[in-house]
């Protein structure tokens, strides 16, 4: 039996964001060859999932 209610377990399904293992690739690359970003900036339109500002560069998957 769950002890959530079905409204509490929807909305917290909702805030995982799941990664996929190319996200994660290019991230640690992007990191080991001094590139510092932000992942799923809220900032940005259309919430990009890594921006380098320093570039001004977005990368969408």
């Amino acid at each position: 039996m769950d002890t959530m209610s079905k409204k509490n377990r929807s909305k917290n399904m909702k805030a995982i964001r799941s990664q996929s293992k190319f996200e994660n690739w290019v991230s640690k690359e992007l990191w080991n060859k001094g590139f510092r970003y932000r992942k799923n900036d809220n900032t940005l339109y259309g919430r990009p999932d890594i921006s380098i500002m320093k570039y001004k560069l977005v990368i969408f998957y």
